[in-house]
């Protein structure tokens, strides 16, 4: 039996300016993934949920603005270290800053269209996932058997204790 000792997940998003380049950019991710959803568009109020961090910030109403007005692609990555492997291969939030081949230096426009978004702790997966899956069973883009699924898969030990 192989025992994977610091199995994550993290929730990431492809963002509407590099949604059309979707499928060569799962696999360029460096986990396995679970498809959410492909090429949804999600209103302002969804992203508002789902970036409440940023409120406040000068850039919040921008960054909304821009992910309600295109599609996007939801995932679930996983595997062993996948937070740090993943955002590794994603790149610095700024494109110009980006190491060379990363994704967000080949695909991203700017720091607000810098083409895709992932969890960067364990907290913030568990969160995003969460109101992901929310969000996408609210606005009917997956099913309550497969939000079910899902959840048990993913968010299954949420609010339990340790026994």
């Amino acid at each position: 039996m192989c025992i994977i000792y610091n199995m994550e997940y993290t929730y990431i998003v492809i963002k509407p300016n590099a949604d059309e380049f979707a499928e060569r950019i799962i696999g360029e991710l460096p986990c396995e993934v679970e498809v959410l959803a492909s090429h949804v568009i999600l209103p302002p109020q969804f992203w508002r949920s789902f970036y409440v961090v940023h409120r406040g910030k000068a850039f919040f109403e921008d960054l909304v603005s821009f992910m309600s007005g295109g599609r996007t692609t939801h995932l679930v990555g996983y595997g062993e270290d996948v937070i740090r492997r993943v955002r590794e291969a994603i790149g610095a939030t700024d494109p110009a800053k980006a190491a060379p081949n990363t994704i967000r230096a080949r695909y991203g426009r700017s720091v607000t269209e810098n083409a895709i978004h992932a969890s960067d702790s364990p907290a913030s997966a568990r969160f995003e996932l969460s109101c992901g899956l929310t969000g996408l069973l609210d606005y009917g883009y997956i099913d309550l058997k497969r939000f079910i699924e899902l959840k048990d898969r993913f968010l299954k030990d949420e609010g339990m204790e340790d026994e």
